[in-house]
């Protein structure tokens, strides 16, 4: 989508918004769910626990820490894990690491894409989402 602006002395307030707006296009495929619960990633045969923060039917955010992030620092590019979601039924989901933001010295937030091996995880994801947004 592309917005074209035009500025003029009359309304500039009312263009700055327009432009602001503009600026904050959503380039997420699936939108965000803030999900925060234990989850259990299995890094190379090693367990790792942490916590979630949120949940699409994209992927999913974790915190993480040091040791997690020196894990996913030994495996080929790009790395990957299993995620193990706790939901009714528990979910375990193949994906690949695509972002990792660190916001503190031993804090980080990483960001996986879920790699769907068949259409049944995928429905059994989407299923369970549309119960966190009802």
């Amino acid at each position: 989508m592309f917005h074209i602006l035009t500025f003029t002395h009359q309304t500039g307030e009312h263009s700055m918004y327009q432009a602001e707006q503009a600026m904050q296009v959503e380039r997420r495929f699936h939108p965000r769910y803030p999900y925060r619960v234990q989850v259990e990633v299995n890094i190379d045969e090693h367990p790792f626990s942490t916590t979630s923060v949120n949940l699409s039917e994209g992927g999913i955010q974790l915190e993480a820490d040091n040791s997690m992030v020196k894990a996913f620092e030994q495996l080929p590019h790009p790395p990957q894990c299993i995620i193990r979601i706790p939901q009714p039924a528990p979910l375990s989901l193949a994906c690949r690491l695509v972002v990792k933001r660190r916001l503190a010295q031993t804090h980080y937030l990483l960001g996986f894409k879920f790699l769907f091996n068949n259409d049944n995880e995928s429905e059994q994801l989407s299923h369970f989402i549309s119960t966190l947004t009802n």
